[in-house]
């Protein structure tokens, strides 16, 4: 069976704070508070009245931020005719904006990556879903507050990876975990090698129902940190994945169905909203839903699995959304589509939510 869906990279820009005990004005009056050191640059002690608590960095509203001085503008919206609506209960927080194709990758577009020590390039996924899939590599331009504003010349191939498809999970020891549609496979890529380490039939470990899109890592935050879960499309089942390591080699131990809900609207690619995001309360996970053309939110319980009747619209109109990933300078969350019809693959950003945790060693 085939889905005909061809990708386009959405990033989610979040407002993270830039500089060194400033101010954070705007948003709702929820989480008011201080945050003695998550801005990027390593200030400290920014209060906060309003949105998120995030240190180091004056937040006027809207996206605009000031970095010890610096004016750093929100990105403008896309035009009315992208097709791309927020959903009104989150726009006093977070707002979007819209970078492009990328340079010399091919459609459909895939999963990504930002690699914690290599801020400036980003990693993506083209021909996904395709025997000719492979990962390539793009230089980023970001302004003084650390977002990412544009693309640094041209992309190219670093490794052949058939079938990649919506999340791709930075590892311990210098590797990338990713998905295969619909072959039903996981893969493991060394960091400079040009073909996967390994790649296995998860059905072989008990893999049920569609085959497996997104892939995610439970929080800190939570009982089951560490842990693995993957979610098939389309189906939306979800599972945990169980998986061992040896020096550096990983490899799949069990894919278990947990029995909670399944996810509704076609998901691809889902990842866990940091903690402390303005407007999330409780622990949740952000998912693209590539059949209902929307993006929504779903609490999760302490085992990092959606609890059913949590679900809340973050885009009420979002063509054709695929995968999802927070990036570690800033929390910019990394989207991407299938198919957007007109319209070529692109990448999207959304800023205001917290920086996510990072891969421990």
């Amino acid at each position: 069976m085939t889905r005909s869906r061809a990708p386009s990279l959405f990033v989610l820009a979040l407002v993270a704070a830039c500089g060194a005990n400033t101010v954070k004005v705007g948003g709702s009056g929820t989480d008011a508070g201080v945050d003695a050191g998550r801005s990027v640059g390593g200030g400290g002690g920014g209060s906060s009245a309003g949105g998120s608590a995030m240190g180091g960095g004056f937040n006027a509203g809207g996206g605009a931020e000031f970095d010890a001085g610096v004016f750093c503008p929100p990105l403008p919206q896309p035009p009315d005719d992208a097709g791309v609506v927020m959903h009104p209960d989150f726009a006093a927080n977070y707002t979007f904006s819209e970078l492009g194709p990328v340079p010399g990758v091919p459609g459909p577009l895939g999963g990504c990556v930002i690699l914690q020590n290599d801020r400036d390039h980003l990693l993506i996924a083209g021909a996904s879903e395709r025997s000719s899939g492979a990962l390539y590599r793009i230089g980023l331009r970001r302004n003084a507050c650390g977002h990412i504003i544009g693309y640094d010349g041209s992309a190219t191939k670093v490794a052949d990876t058939p079938y990649i498809d919506a999340n791709i999970l930075e590892m311990a020891g210098g590797s990338l975990l990713y998905t295969g549609w619909q072959v039903w496979q996981l893969s493991q890529l060394k960091l400079g090698a040009s073909t996967p380490l390994w790649t296995v039939d998860l059905t072989t470990h008990g893999q049920m129902g569609s085959s497996a899109g997104g892939i995610g890592r439970v929080p800190p935050w939570l009982a089951a940190a560490g842990e693995y879960r993957i979610v098939g499309w389309p189906d939306g089942r979800w599972h945990k994945l169980g998986l061992s390591v040896d020096a550096g080699v990983y490899g799949v131990t069990q894919v278990r169905d947990t029995g909670a809900m399944q996810l509704s609207g076609g998901p691809g690619g889902f990842a866990y909203v940091p903690l402390g995001s303005a407007q999330f309360t409780r622990p949740s996970i952000i998912i693209s839903e590539w059949s209902a053309s929307e993006v929504s939110v779903i609490e999760v319980d302490q085992q990092g699995n959606p609890v059913a009747g949590t679900r809340r619209r973050m885009f009420s109109r979002f063509p054709r959304p695929w995968g999802a990933y927070f990036e570690p300078e800033t929390g910019d969350f990394l989207f991407l589509t299938w198919a957007r019809p007109g319209l070529p693959d692109s990448v999207f950003i959304v800023q205001g939510f917290q920086k996510p945790p990072p891969v421990i060693e």
